[in-house]
């Protein structure tokens, strides 16, 4: 809520509590009812604030259900793309099932910017994952 509204409410319970205080002391006068119009408009305005919140609140939900987030895994030997997975955000991949080769190397493990991968693997955003070999 902001300052503004807060602010609001603030003046709002301030007026019930005068309008309150003047009916028990017998005070029914005209100020009296000015005040319990003044906190009826102001509670009035608030509803329909809240209403309004509430309601985009609830637009945006229906957006977010609405989208579905997809990574790119790229597998990478020796700077060529070795294999390409889409996994839907939250969802894990495996290594690929046969392990790279290259000429005059044993493949050792997949590296995301210089550490280990462990399998499975849940990405938070396209990522490339190299093939280290000794």
């Amino acid at each position: 809520m902001s300052k503004q509204d807060r602010q609001g409410v603030r003046k709002a319970s301030d007026l019930e509590q005068k309008y309150n205080f003047g009916m028990l002391a017998g005070q029914g006068n005209k100020s009296n009812e000015a005040l319990a119009r003044q906190i009826s408009t102001l509670n009035q305005s608030f509803a329909q604030f809240q209403a309004l919140v509430i309601g985009r609140f609830e637009a945006l939900e229906k957006k977010i259900d609405g989208l579905t987030i997809d990574y790119t895994v790229t597998f990478l030997v020796d700077g060529e793309v070795y294999e390409r997975v889409n996994v839907r955000a939250g969802n894990a991949v495996n290594a690929p099932a046969a392990e790279p080769t290259v000429d005059g190397g044993t493949f050792v493990s997949w590296q995301h910017n210089g550490e280990e991968v462990t399998f499975p693997y849940t990405p938070t955003a396209d990522t490339e994952l190299v093939a280290i070999f000794e």
